[in-house]
């Protein structure tokens, strides 16, 4: 299979008291926008629909709903370092909590990740965790598809995308792998750690058949959820789509690797 693009490297490289540079606040210069793909409110989480009226920062990209305008300056962001323990592992105990219910009780099911859950429910316990609030007492009596739900709006929700490098233009499918590996392994700790925890989560969901969640499939749901936005106003729509179909392209490779590489990834252990 030939991928035409690459990865170009984009990525915090600074020391543990720095901050990767999306998480620096924007002050936000909004004006009106129309956009051509869907897209998520910065402050409601709620979708932006193609050619629905809305604000977009010409600073940032981020967009928002119009009377959302007020929101998105009181609004307070989260990067994923701030629901990580000191002293623990570099993930989220709340991501670690929910996939660990979905894999017990979702495995069987059907349209995990793909099935949406009951919308009102997914944004109520997204907001508590957004908040610091404590969920784990709740998760046992929750659909699956809830779960999965809470799970894609946590990392719509990051301040800072758990990828945080572009992609242009590789040359070949043969060295694929390796690249990809190399440039996870330049992420910061949390964002390695939590990504490969994560796409051993979505192995076991494709490896699953009641799941009928293929790779592909699951790339297609979530890789929107993982990525910074690329694309900015002066793009095209075909330069969209295609930003849109390398991104899910990459998620689906990344889920077709050896599970080796990514739990020798989470130990510290992978020789790139």
């Amino acid at each position: 299979m030939k991928i035409k693009f690459n990865l170009k490297s984009r990525i915090w490289q600074s020391g543990p008291t720095s901050s990767p540079p999306c998480a620096i606040q924007c002050g936000h210069q909004l004006g009106k926008a129309v956009g051509i793909l869907h897209t998520t409110c910065l402050a409601c989480k709620s979708t932006i629909w193609p050619g629905q009226v809305h604000l977009k920062c010409s600073q940032c990209q981020q967009e928002v709903h119009t009377n959302c305008q007020d929101k998105v300056f009181n609004s307070q962001s989260r990067s994923l370092p701030d629901f990580i323990f000191p002293g623990g592992v570099a993930i989220p105990a709340v991501l670690v909590n929910c996939l660990a219910v979905i894999e017990s009780r979702g495995l069987e099911t059907q349209g995990l990740y793909r099935v949406p859950g009951n919308d009102l429910k997914i944004k109520s316990l997204t907001a508590k965790v957004i908040k610091g609030d404590y969920i784990g007492h709740s998760l046992a009596d929750l659909d699956v598809h809830i779960l999965c739900g809470v799970v894609k709006e946590f990392f719509r929700s990051l301040e800072c995308p758990l990828i945080l490098f572009d992609m242009q233009n590789l040359s070949s499918a043969i060295n694929i792998k390796t690249e990809i590996l190399s440039q996870v392994s330049m992420l910061p700790t949390p964002n390695k750690e939590t990504l490969a925890f994560f796409m051993l989560h979505l192995q076991k969901v494709a490896r699953s058949p009641a799941t009928k969640m293929s790779a592909e499939t699951l790339a297609t749901v979530l890789a929107m959820c993982l990525f910074s936005n690329t694309t900015s106003k002066e793009d095209n729509l075909e330069e969209m789509l295609l930003d849109n179909k390398n991104k899910r392209m990459l998620v689906q490779e990344m889920v077709k690797m050896d599970p080796t590489e990514w739990k020798m990834m989470l130990a510290g252990k992978l020789q790139i």
